[in-house]
C-alpha cells in the first residue's frame, strides 16, 4: 500500500512539468508600424516599424531654401524655405535680411508674384501628397481656390505684364490634361485654349501682345514638339 502511494505521487510530480511544457507561448508582442498615407497602396511590402522611423528622422528633415521669384513693386525676394518635411513661401526684403514668412500651410507650397503687378500671388498645392494640385491666390497668409478643388491642376507661366496664367488641368475628362488661360484675379475668366490628348502638354510662354501662347508637348526627353497658339482662334 505504501508503495503504491509512493508510485502515486512519482506520477504526479511528473504530469507537473509536462503540463508546463504543453502550455502555448506568449505572443511576440507587436511592433508598432507606421501608418500609410490615405495616398498609398501598398502590397507586398513590409510594415516599417516605428522606431526605424523615429531613428532616421534627424536625417530627413533637413532644411533648405530656393529662389522663387522677385516681388516686382519693391524687389523683395520670394523664396521657399523647408521647415522639417513643409516648404513654406518667404520674403526677403533685402541681401542678408530676415525671412517673412507668408504662407502657413500644413503641405507644401510653391508660388510665384504676378510680373509686373506684383498684386498677386498664385502658389499650387496638393493634398497629402496625391499630386491632384490645386491652384490658389495668396493673400495676407490666407489661401483662396482658383481651380475646382477635383481635378489635376498645374500652374505653367505668367503673360509679361501679369495679367494672365496659362496653366493645365483634367477637370475635362479626368485624364488629359487641357491647356487653360486664366486672370487669377477672376477664376471664372478660366477658359479652356487647347484640348490635348495626354498628360505631357503646357503652356511654356505668352508672347508680349498676349495674342499667342507658346505650347510643349513633352513625351519624353528625346521627343519634344513645340507649337504656337493664336488665343482667340485657337490655331496652331
Amino acid at each position: 500500500m505504501r508503495n503504491a502511494r509512493l508510485i502515486a505521487l512519482l506520477l504526479a510530480s511528473a504530469a507537473v512539468p509536462a503540463a508546463a511544457q504543453q502550455a502555448p507561448a506568449p505572443a511576440p508582442a507587436e511592433t508598432p508600424a507606421v501608418p500609410l498615407p490615405a495616398a498609398l497602396t501598398a502590397e507586398q511590402m513590409p510594415p516599417v516599424p516605428l522606431e526605424l522611423a523615429e531613428r532616421v528622422r534627424p536625417y530627413l528633415e533637413s532644411r533648405g531654401a530656393g529662389f522663387a521669384g522677385w516681388d516686382p513693386t519693391t524687389r523683395a525676394v520670394l523664396i521657399s524655405t523647408r521647415f522639417g518635411n513643409v516648404s513654406q513661401l518667404h520674403r526677403v526684403a533685402a541681401p542678408m535680411g530676415a525671412r517673412t514668412q507668408i504662407s502657413f500651410e500644413a503641405e507644401p507650397v510653391s508660388g510665384s508674384y504676378a510680373p509686373g503687378k506684383g498684386d498677386v500671388i498664385v502658389v499650387m498645392k496638393d493634398r497629402g501628397g496625391d499630386e491632384y494640385y490645386q491652384l490658389y491666390t495668396l493673400d495676407k497668409g490666407r489661401l483662396s481656390l482658383l481651380t475646382d478643388g477635383k481635378s489635376r491642376n498645374s500652374m505653367n507661366a505668367w503673360s509679361h505684364d501679369g495679367q494672365l496664367i496659362g496653366f493645365t488641368s483634367t477637370r475635362r475628362n479626368g485624364i488629359d490634361s487641357d491647356v487653360y488661360v486664366m486672370d487669377p484675379r477672376d477664376p471664372a475668366s478660366a477658359r479652356m485654349v487647347h484640348e490635348s490628348k495626354g498628360g505631357g502638354w503646357a503652356l511654356v510662354a505668352f508672347s508680349p501682345d498676349k495674342r499667342t501662347a507658346y505650347l510643349a508637348d513633352y513625351r519624353s526627353v528625346q521627343d519634344t514638339d513645340l507649337y504656337t497658339l493664336d488665343l482667340a482662334s485657337g490655331a496652331m
